[in-house]
């Protein structure tokens, strides 16, 4: 994780530029939202270089006493990732909304006639009762993940692919029909 200091640094540079969009170093524009009944803002920060660069997500003030909590990474997966959308959806049995992240990273090998994005949706959980570490961080559920599916869009050994859930209204569709089940 990164130095608080740095981190604390990072966030102020974030929320600066926050309405401009992602900041420098951010990897997404921080986002506003109620996080263990408090008003709290996420940042979303590149960590590493090249290939290895990877997301750190960090929640500021979670719980009303300027703290920072941290959310959860997302890593790389043969390069760096990219945020596409930040959703606050409830998809557990509790009241409270759990954040959901859909990520993507670029695939390109040209000599193999595969080109496209892959994508996967992160879902963490705001209920810290599970949290037992500290710093507290977020729990994720993998079943949710699962339901929503991960895969990979573009051309594929020169046959093209469709992974149908790379934007915020197809997680939404994905979700509502597993609620009528």
């Amino acid at each position: 994780m990164l130095a608080l200091t740095t981190l604390l640094l990072l966030a102020t540079n974030a929320w600066a530029f926050g309405r401009h969009g992602p900041a420098l170093g951010s990897a997404h524009a921080p986002v506003r939202m109620s996080l263990l009944g408090e008003c709290s803002v996420i940042y979303f920060f590149y960590v590493g270089e090249g290939d290895g660069r990877h997301i750190e997500a960090y929640a500021l003030n979670p719980d009303g006493k300027n703290k920072m909590l941290f959310v959860g990474s997302i890593l790389p997966e043969g390069g760096p990732p990219h945020i596409e959308s930040v959703l606050l959806r409830n998809v557990d049995a509790d009241s409270d909304m759990e954040i959901l992240i859909l990520s993507r990273w670029e695939i390109r090998h040209s000599g193999m006639g595969t080109t496209g994005d892959y994508y996967r949706t992160y879902v963490f959980d705001q209920n810290l009762k599970h949290s037992l570490k500290e710093p507290r961080e977020l729990k994720r559920l993998p079943e949710v993940e699962k339901t929503i599916g991960e895969g990979f869009d573009g051309v594929s050994e020169g046959q093209s692919v469709n992974f149908p859930v790379k934007s915020a209204d197809a997680i939404d569709q994905v979700l509502e029909a597993r609620s009528g089940q």
